[in-house]
């Protein structure tokens, strides 16, 4: 029992705590209450509405929060606001309702690191689910109208970097929080399986009655790659000819300025 307690107790002096799902949908309960009984202001909520979600996360769950951390954890959902609704209103990318994310698949991946060269805040929405979207929609969509710029951008990016915690270890029941070498890794792995995925969705889709190429085909497209050296199209004729079809199909696919940075990436492995 002691060492449960003191963990927590760890967390807060760092300055942070790692917010579950538990918390998150007692935060959202607690939000929506507040707005209901107008203890809302022009963008922001009342502190007697924060105050109330700390006395109710120390009620049901034990857990000594105070109102800056929950400050913190509404900063970051009003960034979440800001930057998918950007991204929605702005560009083509596609958001998914019922996977609650922007979907970038692998025919979209150089606009989007384009896209993310003028807007970093974007850049950790590829393929992230935000599971309480109509929530976060219905407490902060209005604030915008109202000015909360520098708070969202700035506030709520320090929030990301100390809240944030891993998707898929809600397991855990307290509300700790790993170094952020270990939330950078898990963030890492988690868009290296996200572009797979999608890898996986678009080679699936154009893979139906496609023949298995041949040695001839293999060489023709191969050589044609601009900026290719000799040594190059030699070594990928052979990776390709033993390797997986669906990579020299991607190969085909891609657009002609993408294709040298493909084979390179494929003679890599």
């Amino acid at each position: 029992m002691s060492n449960k307690r003191k963990e927590p107790m760890q967390a807060l002096k760092r300055g942070y705590v790692a917010w579950n799902k538990q918390m998150d949908d007692i935060l959202t309960r607690v939000l929506l209450e507040q707005l209901h009984n107008k203890e809302k202001g022009d963008g922001d909520f009342k502190p007697q509405a924060y105050q109330a979600v700390v006395d109710e996360l120390k009620k049901e769950l034990g857990i000594p929060i105070n109102v800056e951390h929950v400050r913190n954890r509404t900063r970051l959902w009003k960034k979440h606001y800001g930057c998918i609704t950007d991204i929605k209103t702005y560009t083509k990318f596609k958001w998914d309702d019922e996977r609650k994310m922007i979907v970038i698949t692998i025919e979209d991946v150089t606009q989007w690191e384009e896209y993310i060269k003028d807007n970093k805040n974007a850049a950790s929405y590829r393929n992230k689910c935000i599971e309480n979207w109509e929530d976060i929609c219905t407490l902060f969509g209005a604030d915008r109208a109202v000015g909360d710029g520098s708070e969202q951008h700035d506030e709520a990016a320090d929030a990301m970097e100390e809240e944030m915690i891993s998707e898929g270890k809600s397991s855990s029941k307290d509300p700790t929080v790993s170094g952020s070498r270990k939330r950078k890794k898990d963030s890492v792995a988690d868009a290296v399986n996200s572009f797979a995925e999608s890898f996986r969705e678009y080679v699936q889709s154009k893979m139906n009655d496609i023949p298995k190429p041949t040695c001839q085909e293999i060489y023709t497209v191969v050589s044609e790659v601009y900026g290719i050296s000799r040594n190059q199209i030699m070594r990928a004729v052979k990776r390709f000819m033993n390797g997986n079809p669906d990579e020299f199909l991607m190969l085909k696919e891609l657009p002609e300025d993408e294709k040298l940075d493909w084979v390179l990436l494929c003679l890599a492995e």
